[in-house]
Order: C-alpha cells, then structure tokens, then sequence
C-alpha cells in the first residue's frame, strides 16, 4: 500500500496526468471542497487534449 501524500491546488493537476491516468486515485475531503468539480475538469481537460491530438493526426 502506498503511503498518503498531500498536494496543494496546483499540484494536483499535474499528479492526476501523470498518475491518474494510469492507476487508480482516491480523492477525499469534506463535502463541498470541489473533489467532483475537481475530477470533472480534469476529464474535459482529456477529452480537449485527446480531441486536439486526434483532429491533428488522424485522417479526416
């Protein structure tokens, strides 16, 4: 088991791209401290990306 570890705001972002997308993450707080917005975002930002890189190389 891996130990906890704590990030800021700024942090999690980039934790989540090269973690998250990979393996699982647990992500808890009290209620209200922005984990759904959190994780929502972070899944358009894939969906973007994904979308820009396929428009650029695959074929049309």
């Amino acid at each position: 088991m891996q130990a906890q570890i704590t990030l800021s705001i700024k942090q999690v972002h980039e934790f989540l791209l090269h973690v998250a997308t990979a393996r699982p993450v647990f992500i808890w707080g009290p209620p209200g401290v922005g984990k759904s917005a959190l994780v929502e975002q972070f899944a358009q930002q894939l969906v973007v990306q994904n979308a820009c890189r396929c428009q650029r190389h695959c074929p049309t």
